[in-house]
């Protein structure tokens, strides 16, 4: 079942972070927001305005398996949550052809 679409590509790639963080854990929301903060000056929005600084932060946070793990959990939320097709595998790509539609 697929959601209806935020009205921005942007609210729809901080909403597929909030899920993907709130099925891991429904704390780590929280616990990722802080941290991004701290090390990118940014929230959860800094996903979709630089894909490679979420990723390298989120790294720090769960090293570098865990953060592929969640960069996938992230994809599929996009994927499936929101009925969005795409057959790239990096948040990066994924971002890029969100901002292109």
């Amino acid at each position: 079942m697929t959601e209806e679409l935020p009205d921005s590509t942007e609210e729809l790639v901080v909403e597929a972070v909030r899920k993907a963080a709130e099925k891991t854990n429904p704390a780590l929301v929280r616990v990722l927001e802080v941290h991004l903060k701290e090390t990118t000056g940014m929230g959860l929005d800094v996903a979709y305005r630089d894909a490679d600084a979420f990723i390298e932060s989120v790294k720090k946070l769960f090293g570098e398996y865990g953060a592929r793990f969640f960069e996938l959990a992230i994809i599929g939320e996009i994927r499936d949550t929101f009925g969005i097709a795409t057959a790239a595998d990096t948040l990066r790509d994924v971002v890029r052809e969100l901002k292109g539609m």
